[in-house]
């Protein structure tokens, strides 16, 4: 079965997070460790993207109808800006709001995917 990303929760940054309340991590370190987790936030939201993109042109090539797929990965992609600023400025607090934003649109997108695989025949 197809499995669409939940928008790559920022996991690594909470374990850095909890590993620092047991221990005494330096700041820098930390900060360095959330800089690198933040650089691949990026990637992986790229990558979701674009394997959601394929997703769509394989349904596309068997004629399903993909208008709800489209736009709701238009809303996720339209999302990368916020996500790049608040990973910039390292806002914790925005980051984890478009984190959000971005999840409830993936599964949104992965419902609208169940809904066009039910439909009896493409059209």
């Amino acid at each position: 079965m197809l499995a669409m990303p939940v928008a790559a929760a920022p996991v690594a940054a909470h374990q850095v997070n909890a590993a620092r309340a047991n221990s005494t991590v330096p700041q820098d370190v930390a900060n360095d460790l959330l800089g690198v987790h933040l650089k691949y936030r990026l990637q992986q939201f790229d990558l979701n993207i674009q394997k959601a993109t394929d997703v769509i042109g394989v349904l596309d090539k068997y004629h399903y109808d993909t208008v709800s797929l489209k736009t709701t990965l238009a809303e996720i992609q339209a999302k990368r800006p916020a996500l790049e600023s608040a990973i910039t400025a390292k806002n914790k607090d925005v980051i984890r709001a478009v984190n959000l934003e971005i999840i409830n649109l993936w599964k949104e997108f992965g419902k609208n995917i169940k809904n066009v695989l039910k439909a009896d025949t493409p059209p």
